[in-house]
């Protein structure tokens, strides 16, 4: 008398944020869940189809993009309400510039300096080209 090969089944799972895929055997508990998350970047196109979400993948929709005229409020320092800004356009698009208020900004910068001059746009990209120019400068 022959005894048969245990058959396993695989079912295979797509993750939320679609980017990839698992095999779970069929009847475990994992088989029941419909998606995973797999841990990476969502990356899915957000509500305004020009940004994409930047949270882990996740269960559900994304969330509203956050640079939506009706949800950014005050200039990038926080200071000053995007109607009190002096000759600042109305914005109607994610995409358009935030306006600044030009006064000084106290918040951190992600080098880690204190911002000392009005926030722009670009005081982020100057600080690290300072701070590389600095470290080269110091280690020759």
């Amino acid at each position: 008398m022959s005894q048969s090969p245990t058959s396993v089944y695989l079912h295979v799972q797509t993750c939320c944020c679609e980017k990839s895929t698992r095999s779970v055997l069929c009847g475990s508990q994992e088989s029941f869940e419909l998606k995973y998350t797999c841990g990476g970047n969502c990356g899915r196109l957000l509500d305004c189809t020009q940004h994409s979400c930047d949270q882990l993948c996740h269960v559900g929709p994304c969330d509203s993009c956050p640079l939506q005229p009706d949800r950014v409020t005050h200039c990038p320092c926080g200071k000053t309400t995007l109607v009190n800004v002096p000759r600042a356009k109305p914005r109607r698009l994610c995409t358009d510039p935030i306006p600044t208020c030009q006064l000084m900004c106290s918040k951190p910068l992600s080098c880690g300096s204190a911002g000392k001059l009005a926030l722009q746009p670009v005081l982020i990209f100057f600080c690290l080209q300072l701070l590389t120019l600095s470290y080269n400068n110091n280690n020759k």
